[in-house]
């Protein structure tokens, strides 16, 4: 295994760990200002909210992506 293959295995791994945790107080930040904003603002952080989701979500994919190519060069 070369420095480079460990390198993208440990990242994706981390990023695999820290992209729902971030995401997650994104999302608890987003709800709170969604709470307290008024009528126009509330669809501006429900959209936040939205891109939160699928940025978690293409985040997570990307790198158990990574990690399914990097498997086949063991």
């Amino acid at each position: 295994m070369t420095g480079t293959e460990k390198l993208i295995g440990d990242v994706t791994t981390w990023l695999m760990i820290l992209a729902p945790v971030v995401s997650g107080l994104l999302i608890v930040y987003f709800s709170i200002r969604r709470s307290a904003a008024d009528e126009m603002d509330t669809k501006k952080w429900s959209n936040r909210i939205i891109v939160a989701v699928v940025s978690c979500i293409g985040a997570v994919l990307g790198a158990a992506t990574l990690n399914i190519i990097i498997g086949y060069y063991k």
